[in-house]
């Protein structure tokens, strides 16, 4: 569990970087950095989709497998999406994310130990919220 919290919490770093980055850095513009935003949630949920296929579901489900793909193709469709409309593309990551969780609560044996609840919930949290923040600064 250890690993998984250090790696979980250095897994932040781009979404806070590339967020807070126009703010005090200005390596780029806004939208560079929230391109890079969008392409590494891409990546993230992409990822996470993979993993539900390791999960130790309640039922023995093999909806994981469907939850993969579908996740998977999310991370392609905001990728794209953001291309076409980076707002709308960071407002779905928002989305997206706090999705993934709540399916994986119910359908992940895993979300039962209370230590990698709380990693997960505090991950989405902040994940999110980086999101939402770019969001509102578009506006």
């Amino acid at each position: 569990m250890k690993y998984k919290i250090i790696l979980g919490y250095l897994g932040l770093i781009p979404f806070i970087f590339f967020t807070f980055q126009p703010f005090f850095f200005d390596i780029l513009t806004i939208d560079e950095s929230y391109i890079f935003l969008v392409g590494y949630g891409a990546i993230i949920i992409s990822f996470l989709g993979g993993m539900s296929w390791g999960w130790k579901t309640r039922n023995d489900d093999k909806g994981k497998y469907i939850i993969g793909v579908v996740f998977s193709l999310f991370g392609f469709f905001l990728l794209s999406l953001s291309i076409l409309n980076l707002t709308l593309s960071i407002l779905i990551s928002a989305l997206v994310f706090p999705s993934y969780f709540l399916i994986e609560i119910k359908y992940n044996r895993e979300v039962d130990e209370n230590k990698y609840f709380n990693l997960r919930a505090i991950l989405t949290l902040i994940t999110s919220a980086c999101f939402l923040i770019s969001y509102i600064s578009f506006l």
